[in-house]
């Protein structure tokens, strides 16, 4: 079963991705 924690990590580390790759693409 996925924690709160976890799943807010997660959501975070996409996010980060989402930037990152935005930026790349830039």
């Amino acid at each position: 079963m996925l924690s709160w924690t976890s799943v807010k990590q997660g959501k975070l580390g996409w996010g980060l991705a989402n930037v990152i790759l935005r930026t790349l693409s830039l």
